[in-house]
């Protein structure tokens, strides 16, 4: 009697976690276009606040250079370019050896989340494997047939 209570409830949280997922999913698809203008429009704002933030310190650097080494306008850019390259490689040159190991990390977190996720399945009895399967499939035709009907 305790086993089939235990069961309906673990069948009672794939449902719902099955439901939030296509509840999600859905409400994504009607909205998608205007959470796309609002993340467009932020990363304006953003890129726009950042540049302002750069031009700051190009300024305050070129006259920083005008008042040490007595340069023109012309000379402290081309310092300040410079040196942005300079450090532009440097990082580049860092980033390029730090690629093998976050691909190595990388492939090593996702090869761990398989093995978890086909533990999982593997330690899981047939009829929840057959519900998970069937309400995916039902989720889906009903996200496909909403989304098709409404657009």
């Amino acid at each position: 009697m305790m086993y089939s209570k235990n069961v309906q409830k673990q069948d009672q949280k794939i449902f719902k976690c099955i439901s939030r997922n296509f509840v999600l999913i859905f409400i994504f698809l009607q909205v998608h276009d205007t959470l796309l203008d609002w993340m467009l429009g932020f990363l304006d704002h953003a890129t726009g606040g950042i540049h302002t933030i750069v031009e700051a310190f190009e300024y305050s650097f070129e006259v920083i250079l005008g008042y040490t080494l007595h340069t023109n306008h012309h000379q402290s850019e081309i310092i300040i370019v410079n040196a942005a390259i300079i450090v532009g490689l440097y990082f580049t040159y860092r980033f390029i050896q730090a690629l093998p190991k976050l691909y190595n990390r990388f492939t090593n977190n996702l090869r761990e989340y398989n093995k978890r996720q086909s533990s999982n399945w593997k330690a899981m009895p047939f009829i929840r494997k057959i519900k998970w399967i069937i309400g995916y499939c039902i989720a889906t035709y009903f996200l496909f047939f909403l989304v098709t009907e409404v657009t």
